[in-house]
């Protein structure tokens, strides 16, 4: 007969029909002790089991969904559960293995979250890079306009130099060879300007 827990039984009558002798013995399943409580019951308190499983009454259910009393024979073992704060249920089990999910799922999000900071100063870093060449590049247009400006006055200062040099040489006067001389008429600067 399977053991059932303790408290389904109610004490008052545990104590009408036996004798409760407690015991502590090693659990090979739970790897641990556990106390036992022992209840005999006389022959006589116990009811007769039927012969053949078809035809017997079926025996009366406790509140905990384990057979009575007078159905377990002249021995039953009631298994209480132990005193031990380094047991460890299912329950705990499942509630320690949620929290330590849970644990690993904030250390991933906080990685992740470093990686994207990490990832913005990146960007940042790259913006402010391709700003700083934006400058150099605005500042390199502007030396560069300047040299273009001073290209132009230079050229300006050329041609009003060129326009000063062709106005001086009109207002020489000509050269005209005196009577008998036998010097070679000379052109005029505008005759050779033309030609």
């Amino acid at each position: 007969t399977p053991p059932f827990r303790g408290g389904d039984v109610p004490a008052a009558s545990t104590a009408a029909r036996g004798t409760a002798v407690s015991t502590v013995g090693f659990d090979p399943d739970e790897h641990m002790l556990v106390e036992a409580t022992a209840i005999e019951i006389p022959t006589s308190l116990a009811a007769p089991i039927a012969p053949s499983a078809s035809s017997a009454p079926q025996p009366p259910q406790s509140p905990g969904g384990a057979p009575s009393l007078p159905w377990l024979g002249e021995m039953a073992q009631v298994y209480l559960e132990p005193c031990q704060s380094n047991k460890i249920w299912p329950q705990q089990q499942q509630q320690q293995q949620q929290q330590q999910q849970q644990q690993a799922q904030q250390q991933q999000q906080q990685q992740q979250q470093q990686q994207q900071q990490q990832q913005q100063q990146q960007q940042q870093q790259q913006q402010q890079q391709q700003q700083q060449q934006q400058q150099q590049q605005q500042q390199q247009q502007q030396q560069q306009q300047q040299q273009q400006q001073q290209q132009q006055q230079q050229q300006q200062e050329q041609q009003q130099q060129q326009q000063q040099q062709r106005q001086l040489l009109l207002m020489q006067p000509q050269r005209v060879p005196s009577a008998g001389s036998t010097l070679a008429p000379q052109t005029s600067a505008f005759a050779t300007l033309r030609e």
